[in-house]
């Protein structure tokens, strides 16, 4: 009964290439890029890798690789319980990167609330399709807003007891964006027109020198000293929240999966904690449940949590303490 809770809760959430110091070869848009067209003070970018194919299918599933996917659609998956999905289906995914920011709680139960965008790039075919694809959006949307010079249609959706606003709009041929929050779309519309002084999560942060980019699935939270105190996911909290172990020196943290060469996921926590380790354990081994995460020091102030998502009895937990290291926690 919790699995089918979870992985329920799980499609209200809304989820690579090149190292982001370098320009490599993405058709349209690279990771690199992109991190320009977000805002400065985005907390979290999560990165899915192509290709892949746009699947309508809500059956539940063990497999990792699929559920990320799947969490890569955004909101696209549970609008108007997926009848925008089911445009889609077929159509190949090159990349998704998800950027977000100011996570809060939700008001009862379900998902974290949070600003953010889900950026989207199609492979080719996607122009065929794309004017009926967004005539559907417009049919079917509460209304349609101009930002940014770009016509954006409007949902809202009620999932649990709040109301959430989801701003849709394919700003050129190959790229679909989907936002929570209008004052992050229009950053990100301006920046991708005009670039701004500065890039989402810049170069210099510790995070980079963690982070396997090449990885079909990563992630880097760099943690948000100034919006944590309302965060129930921050270490920097300062206090037990609902989805955090707490660590006033926090700095932030990677996350990596790639299937083809191994089945764990590796997590690299930054910390300048001397009991960073304990930290992490505490987080990534919950009590009662057995994700039997392996926590180990590789250098002073990095911490290396290897887990294994093969435990079908411990793979919905294991989706839930993920979602909540990104800042997407699911109150059930």
């Amino acid at each position: 009964m919790l699995r089918t809770i979870i992985i329920g809760l799980l499609t209200v959430i809304l989820c690579a290439e090149s190292n982001p110091g370098k320009s490599q070869s993405t058709p349209s848009n690279t990771v690199d890029s992109i991190l320009w067209w977000l805002p400065e003070d985005t907390e979290t970018v999560v990165v899915t890798r192509g290709p892949f194919t746009v699947v309508d299918s809500k059956r539940e599933s063990n497999n990792l690789k699929e559920t990320l996917e799947r969490l890569s659609y955004g909101p696209l998956f549970t609008i108007q319980h997926g009848k925008l999905l089911k445009t889609l289906v077929g159509q190949t995914i090159l990349l998704s990167v998800e950027g977000s920011r100011k996570f809060r709680p939700p008001t009862e139960l379900g998902s974290v609330r949070y600003e953010g965008c889900h950026i989207l790039v199609f492979g080719e075919e996607f122009a065929a399709t794309r004017s009926s694809f967004i005539e559907s959006l417009e049919s079917h949307a509460k209304g349609v807003q101009k930002i940014a010079g770009h016509e954006v249609t409007v949902f809202e959706e009620k999932w649990e007891r709040d109301l959430w606003k989801v701003f849709i709009v394919s700003p050129n041929p190959n790229v679909l964006l989907c936002a929570t929050d209008q004052g992050f779309l229009t950053d990100l519309l301006n920046r991708m027109e005009s670039k701004g002084k500065g890039r989402a999560l810049p170069e210099s942060l510790p995070e980079w020198k963690q982070a396997d980019t090449t990885a079909p699935f990563w992630a880097v939270r760099h943690y948000d000293k100034e919006n944590a105190a309302k965060d129930p996911t921050s270490p920097l909290l300062g206090r037990q929240g609902a989805a955090n172990a707490p660590d006033k020196q926090a700095i932030g943290i990677t996350l990596a999966y790639n299937p083809k060469l191994n089945s764990n996921v590796i997590i690299k926590y930054l910390s300048a904690n001397k009991k960073a380790a304990t930290i992490a354990n505490q987080f990534w081994n919950p009590d009662p449940y057995k994700l039997n995460s392996k926590i180990s020091t590789s250098e002073p102030g990095i911490v290396k949590i290897v887990v294994s998502p093969d435990n079908p009895a411990a793979f919905p937990i294991l989706l839930l303490v993920l979602l909540s290291a990104v800042g997407h926690a699911i109150y059930i």
